[in-house]
C-alpha cells in the first residue's frame, strides 16, 4: 500500500476545556447516556445486520492466512485428546507460541462435527459472534464518552463494524476479533466507580477480562502492564493484590506450561516459527540501537499507510486528510485527559508494542480502531461546542453540528462503497486477502491440488507447502513450510526489504531431515515474501542433480508440485 503524508503538520489549536464538550468521568457519560435508550435496539439491530453479513460473506475456506489453519489444527487435536500440540507438522510438536483459549473453544466445533468441510460455518459462527459482542461493547464505550446523540452512536458503530480492517478479518478464523471484544470489555470497566457494580465486583470482572485477553493473545501482556500501574497509582494496595492475585491465577498455569514444553521444540529451524515469537526491537536497543529504531520508525509509517488507506480509505479523497485527521487528534487529546490510568496506560503500552514489534502493525492496530473512530467522533463534538460558543447566532445551534460531522459522513459513505464491492467479490474467480484485496485466482486451483494430493500419495508421506495446516485439514497429510522465517527482513527498510528465508543448501538439509517427500508450489498473493518464496523454491528445484519430477500442475496454472529425490539408498546427489 501507498504511504501518504501531510505537506505540513496540523496547527494546534489551544481551547478551554470547557469547550471540549467532552464527558469529565465515565459516571457522567452514563448519566448523559439516559438520553440514548431509544438508540440501543437500533444499535443491535445493526451490530446483528453486520454480523448476519460478515457471517454470509464469508468464505468457505480455511488456511489462506496460514495462522488461522494452525489454530484450527490445534483445535482438531484438542478435541481428538491429542493434546495441545501442532498435529500437522511432522512430530506433532506442542504449540508454545499461541496461548490455548482460542483453539480450545474452537475445539467444540470439532465435537459437534470431524468433517472439515461441514464445520468451517461453526468455525466461522464463533468468530462473528465474537465480532456481534465487538460491536456492542464499542457502543459502550462510545456511550462512556459522547454527548448523547443517537445518530452519532450508530455512525460510529457502523463505522467501527463496516471499516476493511475489521469487517474483512472476520473472514479468517483467528483470535483477533476475540482479542478485540476482551479489549473493549476491559476497557469499558476500566472506570470503577460506576453505579452497577461494586467497586470489588468491578475489579475481578475487571481482572478476568485482563486474563481472558491474555490467554487468546499473548499482547494482552499490555492490558496487565496497564492494570498494575493503574492500581499501583491508585495506592490502595488491597485492590493491587487481588488484581495480581486473580490475573495470576488465571494466566500463570498457562506459563508454566508454556515454559517446561518450550525445552522439549524441535530442533529444525523450519519449526521456529511456529513455536515462538520474534523479539520485539526494544530488545535491540542495546545491542543495535540503529535497527531498533529502524523498525520502529517503518512500523509507523506502516501504521500510517494502514489507517489512511485501510481503514479511512481517505486514498480516494486525499484532501479530507486536512479535516480528519486534525479532528481526531483534537479527539483523541480529550479523551485521554478525562480518561483513567488503565486506559491510557494501555493505550501506551499496546501501541509501544505493536510499534516495536518486526512485523507490519496493520493486522495487530484491531483493538485501536474503536478508539481511533471514538476520537474522530470526539473531535467533531468538541468542536461543535467550540464553534458553538463562537457564534451566537439562532441557526449556528442547528448548522454547526451538521457541518462538523460532514467529514464523518464522507468517511462513512467510503466505508459503504468498499463494502459493496467486498460483498460482491465472485469467491469464485477471485479469494479475497484481508482488507478485501482480490487475488487474481479462485480456489479452483487448490481444490485440484487437494485431489491429487489424496489420491496420489500415502497417508504418511510428507508435505513441503507454503499452506502447510491447510493441506493438513483438506487432505490429511502432515506439512511444513520450507522456509526460515525472519520478518525483520520482510518489512525493513521500508519499501525496500530484502526477504532472507535461509540459503537452497539450509533448505534443502532440512527438508531433508524431515522426510519431506513432495514440494508444492502456490500463488502468495498479499504475502510480503512472495517473491522471495517464488525464487527459492525455483532454486530449490534446481540445487537437485536429479532433478525433481514435476508430478502435477493445476489448470489455471498457479499451482504446481514436485516428487522430491529421497535420500540414503536412491542416489540423492545435490550440486
Amino acid at each position: 500500500m501507498p504511504n501518504h503524508t501531510f505537506d505540513r503538520p496540523p496547527q494546534p489549536i489551544t481551547i478551554g476545556t470547557k469547550e471540549l464538550a467532552a464527558p469529565s468521568s465515565t459516571s457522567a457519560a452514563i448519566a448523559r447516556s439516559a438520553t440514548l435508550p431509544s438508540a440501543l435496539p437500533l444499535v443491535v439491530l445493526l451490530a446483528l445486520a453486520l454480523s448476519c453479513l460478515a457471517f454470509f460473506s464469508a468464505p468457505n475456506i480455511i488456511g489462506l492466512f496460514h495462522d488461522d489453519g494452525i489454530y484450527v489444527v490445534v483445535a482438531k487435536a484438542l478435541s481428538e485428546g491429542s493434546g495441545y500440540r501442532i498435529i500437522s507438522l511432522p512430530g506433532e510438536p506442542y504449540q508454545t507460541k499461541y496461548p490455548f483459549l482460542y483453539s480450545y473453544l474452537l475445539s467444540w466445533a470439532w465435537s459437534f462435527n470431524p468433517h472439515i468441510s461441514e464445520i468451517i460455518p461453526l468455525l466461522h459462527f464463533a468468530n462473528v459472534f465474537f465480532y456481534g459482542v465487538s460491536l456492542l461493547l464499542a457502543y459502550v464505550l462510545y456511550v462512556q464518552n459522547s454527548d448523547g446523540r443517537n445518530s452519532d452512536a450508530l455512525l460510529y458503530l457502523f463505522l467501527v463494524g463496516a471499516n476493511a480492517s475489521v469487517f474483512s478479518m472476520t473472514s479468517y478464523i483467528l483470535s483477533d476479533i476475540p482479542f478485540m471484544a476482551a479489549c473493549l470489555c476491559s476497557l469499558a470497566l476500566s472506570n470503577l466507580e460506576n453505579p452497577f457494580l461494586t467497586r470489588t465486583k468491578a475489579i475481578v470482572l475487571l481482572s478476568a477480562s485482563v486474563a481472558i485477553a491474555f490467554m487468546l493473545r499473548q499482547a494482552g501482556a499490555a492490558l496487565i502492564f496497564a492494570g498494575l500501574i493503574h492500581f499501583l497509582l491508585s495506592g490502595k494496595r488491597k485492590e493491587f493484590y487481588l488484581f495480581v492475585a486473580i490475573v495470576g491465577c488465571l494466566i500463570v498455569p498457562w506459563l508454566l506450561w508454556q515454559a517446561l514444553h518450550a525445552s522439549g521444540a524441535v530442533e529444525n529451524p523450519l519449526f521456529a516459527y511456529y513455536q515462538s515469537y520474534e523479539s520485539p526491537a526494544l530488545f535491540l536497543a542495546l545491542s543495535d540501537p540503529r535497527a531498533a529504531c529502524q523498525i520502529i520508525w517503518d512500523n509507523l509509517r506502516y501504521l500510517t499507510s494502514s489507517i489512511d488507506n485501510l481503514i479511512l480509505r481517505l486514498q480516494i479523497i486525499p484532501g479530507l486528510r486536512f479535516v480528519v485527521y486534525p479532528l481526531m487528534l483534537w479527539g483523541l487529546l480529550s479523551i485521554v485527559r478525562r480518561q483513567t490510568v488503565f486506559f491510557n496506560g494501555f493505550l501506551l503500552f499496546y501501541g509501544g508494542l505493536i510499534l516495536s514489534w518486526p512485523f507490519n502493525p496493520a493486522r495487530y492496530f484491531l483493538p485501536l480502531v474503536p478508539v481511533l473512530l471514538l476520537s474522530l467522533f470526539h473531535g467533531a463534538q468538541a468542536a461543535s461546542a467550540f464553534l458553538q460558543l463562537r457564534t451566537k447566532t439562532t441557526w449556528s445551534g442547528m448548522i454547526v453540528p451538521v457541518l462538523v460531522r460532514i467529514p464523518i459522513a464522507m468517511v462513512a459513505l467510503l466505508m459503504i462503497g468498499w463494502l459493496w464491492g467486498y460483498v460482491h467479490i465472485d469467491r469464485n474467480q477471485h479469494l479475497v486477502q484481508w482488507g478485501g484485496f482480490r487475488s487474481s485466482y479462485g480456489w479452483g486451483g487448490f481444490s485440484e491440488t487437494f485431489s491429487w494430493v489424496k489420491q496420489n500419495t500415502q497417508e504418511d508421506d510428507i508435505l513441503a507447502a507454503a499452506y502447510d495446516p491447510m493441506y493438513y485439514l483438506y487432505t490429511g497429510r502432515k506439512a511444513v513450510r520450507p522456509w526460515i522465517h525472519r520478518p525483520e527482513t520482510y518489512f525493513y527498510p521500508y519499501g525496500n526489504a530484502s526477504p532472507d528465508l535461509g540459503s537452497v543448501e539450509e533448505i534443502s538439509n532440512y527438508l531433508e531431515e524431515l522426510g519431506v517427500r513432495f514440494l508444492i508450489v502456490n500463488p502468495l498473493e498479499g504475502y510480503s515474501e512472495r517473491v522471495a518464496v517464488a525464487k527459492l523454491f525455483d532454486n530449490l528445484v534446481q540445487s537437485y542433480e536429479v532433478r525433481p519430477e514435476l508430478v502435477f500442475e493445476s489448470t489455471d496454472q498457479f499451482h504446481r508440485i514436485y516428487a522430491l529425490p529421497q535420500p540414503a539408498g536412491k542416489n540423492l546427489q545435490r550440486r
